[in-house]
């Protein structure tokens, strides 16, 4: 069996309810105004964090600001020459960008999607809640927002510690029998800094399954076979893209059973329109090993 499964994933998020939810007086009943009204202030808060991702302005403008900030007058020596090395810097973070010239319209209505995309996602996980605690929500798009009543907000703190402790000796399991199986590999390596990587690729090939990461690292799976029905889709992130959707290793263990190892990674995937689907990825094959390109990644 594997321990961090998509089960184990919502009961984490479920676990630091008590911590994100606020209590309000006008959670503790259905309050349609209420809601609409957070809602509302939500949205028109991620739409203006969106919007204001730089792949929406103009490079070369931005860059043209920044020197005109370290060459103004009235500046000390120190502000100046932090500010040359502000603009240094974005000039060479961005250097394919300001060549071209390229920036995206923003689409407003697009972002929006994202954001009810990202609720849906949490309010299915909060119906999760056990009937005792459920019962007294009054709305649970609310709960998705941040919003409970007190009593709620009560009946989490027991529960909430309750599954963090479940949670973290699942992990602990999870490390264990990891740590068990890398023994058997012909070259260790660290699983452990792919949990938040981007996985671009899944490559089926005839001497095994080849994953590809961003940055260039992979992790091959000699004479591997998928074990899940159906592949898993995997969006590749473009990070010069805002209609880019993602697909990122939440997880990652590795078993070892019978003189076949089966490495289980867990994926967040998040399509342009900010849909999330949890996922697992499991590939079993005679051996493991990491491919790390010079300037890779990690």
């Amino acid at each position: 069996m594997f321990y961090l499964t998509e089960d184990w994933y919502a009961d984490e998020i479920l676990s630091y309810a008590d911590v994100f939810i606020r209590a309000d007086r006008r959670a503790d009943k259905a309050n349609e105004n209420f809601y609409a009204q957070i809602y509302n202030e939500k949205r028109r808060e991620f739409i203006a964090e969106e919007e204001s991702d730089i792949l929406y302005r103009d490079p070369r403008a931005e860059l043209e600001k920044l020197e005109k900030l370290a060459a103004a007058s009235g500046i000390s020596t120190d502000e100046r020459e932090s500010r040359r090395q502000f603009a240094a810097e974005f000039k060479l973070l961005y250097a394919k960008r300001i060549e071209d010239g390229k920036f995206y319209k923003f689409d407003e209505e697009l972002a929006g999607q994202r954001f009810d995309g990202y609720i849906e996602f949490f309010t299915a996980v909060y119906r999760r809640l056990p009937s005792d605690i459920s019962e007294r929500i009054t709305d649970v798009r609310l709960l998705a927002l941040g919003y409970a009543s007190a009593e709620v907000k009560k009946l989490l703190k027991p529960y909430c510690a309750a599954l963090r402790k479940k949670n973290r000796g699942l992990k602990s399991k999870a490390r264990a029998e990891t740590a068990a199986a890398f023994k058997r590999l012909a070259h260790a390596f660290d699983l452990t800094v792919y949990e938040g990587a981007f996985l671009t690729e899944i490559e089926e090939r005839e001497d095994g399954v080849c994953l590809n990461f961003d940055g260039g690292n992979k992790i091959t799976v000699k004479n591997g076979k998928i074990k899940q029905v159906e592949k898993p889709v995997v969006y590749r992130y473009d990070e010069d893209s805002p209609f880019s959707g993602w697909s990122m290793a939440e997880s990652a263990e590795l078993r070892f059973r019978g003189g076949v190892f089966a490495l289980n990674i867990l994926l967040l995937n998040a399509d342009e329109r900010g849909r999330i689907k949890v996922c697992r990825l499991t590939v079993e094959g005679t051996d493991v090993e990491e491919i790390c390109p010079i300037g890779g990644l990690f």
